[in-house]
């Protein structure tokens, strides 16, 4: 599911910009005083514990390895090292499957100072920089869009990026920043707000809290069309024994029956998919889908699953060999386009 049409756009343009591309995650737990008190949904990576993780120090390896040189070129490019200066990331926006691209606000160390040239240096489509109420300001084209990025002092020698796609935007994410405009701690503890207000568990890597969905009416047309609010929580907690990662999902609907319409409709999801892995010759893959634990209560339908951290990252391991054993290409290597290598190398023979 996405939270809007074109609103992912947003990240990738901020991405590119703050060389998280190659992030696995952002820094930090989510600050309800970045986002703004009308926003209707909001996601929130946190790189330190993602990349402290046991799957993110691996696929950080993995990263490292890669011939294309990804945190280096980010690093030249940006003047800000993704495995160390961005600390973390959260995106929020105001019409949930809407084209709503949101705002992007990232806190990094004090090397986003000179962003701003590095983005110059780039040559990058239409670059300016103006100032505006005494903040410097930079745009660019790309992706068909227009984005708009500031740079902020915060607190502890930190930096606050600011990023939109639209100048507008822009004004409004750093007036949430400064405490001109009220945050979501001004907003009133009620059952509709409650996503709004609810915070990562301990351990989180990937957050996203949505309400208002069954306002809007491409969600009406799809699987989770009786879905009101969406809570996703992801990350590694300490488990018996060892570390264990893990996945909650809660989704609250109009009345109880309807939860159960879902829970049934989702178990039955989730075995077709069972199935469908062992099928394929991934029984990991279908023991895992078995342990999906599915439930309702009330209006609300809850999923969850755990597995140890080791066995995950074994796992990832043994996807990475079915890959270079298929395609000859590690899938962590960004050049690789999910095309057979010898249907590239060998013209297509005429009927």
């Amino acid at each position: 599911m996405r939270l809007s049409i074109r609103g992912w756009r947003v990240v990738a343009g901020g991405a590119g910009a703050l060389a998280l591309a190659s992030r696995l995650a952002l820094g930090g737990p989510l600050d309800r005083a970045v986002v703004d008190k009308g926003a209707t949904w909001v996601v929130h990576l946190d790189v330190e514990a993602g990349l402290a993780s046991t799957c993110g120090r691996y696929l950080l390896e993995e990263v490292r390895k890669s011939p294309e040189h990804l945190i280096e070129q980010a690093t030249v490019k940006s003047g800000l090292d993704p495995t160390k200066d961005i600390k973390s990331l959260t995106i929020y926006g105001f019409k949930p499957g809407e084209d709503d691209d949101g705002v992007v606000v990232a806190v990094t160390s004090g090397a986003a100072d000179s962003l701003g040239e590095k983005l110059r240096a780039a040559k990058l489509q239409e670059f300016e920089s103006s100032v505006k109420d005494g903040q410097t300001r930079y745009s660019w084209k790309g992706d068909e869009h227009t984005w708009h990025m500031a740079v902020r002092r915060g607190a502890a020698g930190d930096r606050v990026v600011v990023v939109a796609s639209e100048e507008a935007a822009l004004d409004h994410g750093l007036a949430v920043v400064t405490g001109d405009r009220p945050n979501l701690d001004a907003l009133d503890k009620g059952d509709a707000n409650a996503p709004m207000l609810n915070q990562p568990g301990k351990g989180s890597i990937l957050f996203v809290a949505a309400k208002g969905l069954g306002d809007c009416e491409k969600f009406k047309t799809n699987l989770v069309k009786e879905a009101r609010t969406l809570i996703i929580d992801a990350g590694e907690e300490s488990g018996e024994p060892g570390k264990e990662m893990y996945a909650r999902a809660t989704i609250s609907t109009v009345d109880e029956q309807r939860a159960v319409n879902m829970q049934q409709m989702a178990q039955g999801m989730v075995a077709f998919a069972g199935m469908m892995a062992r099928d394929n010759g991934a029984p990991e893959a279908a023991n895992l889908l078995q342990r999906v634990k599915i439930s309702a209560e009330g209006k609300s339908v809850s999923m969850a699953v755990r597995e140890k951290s080791d066995v995950v990252v074994e796992r990832l391991k043994q996807l990475q060999v079915m890959e270079e054993q298929k395609h000859g290409k590690r899938s962590l290597s960004v050049k690789y386009d999910g095309k057979d290598d010898k249907e590239e190398k060998e013209p297509k023979k005429e009927k």
